[in-house]
């Protein structure tokens, strides 16, 4: 049986595959912006790479697309990864 656990994207461990699970802002210019970055809730997501200088975030949407998110719109997603038990 799975055990569900939801993160924050910002503290979300690398090359690890969750999914999209809620948003902290329902705001018309977030869910714009998360509609163009082809993200929304139930997408699978993983993080590929932090960037220090500008904390942006790359992470891999639907295990194929590569996209650039900055530190602002992570902040707002919240992701679940499934571990299971034996």
């Amino acid at each position: 049986m799975p055990i569900l656990s939801q993160i924050n994207l910002t503290k979300f461990p690398l090359h690890v595959v969750g999914e999209i699970c809620s948003v902290g802002s329902q705001s018309s210019d977030m869910l714009s912006l998360l509609s163009h970055k082809h993200i929304e809730i139930g997408s699978k997501i993983s993080v590929e790479q932090y960037f220090a200088f500008d904390e942006s975030i790359e992470v891999k949407i639907n295990n194929k697309l590569l996209v650039n998110i900055s530190a602002k719109l992570a902040q707002h997603l919240y992701v679940k990864k499934m571990n299971y038990a034996s």
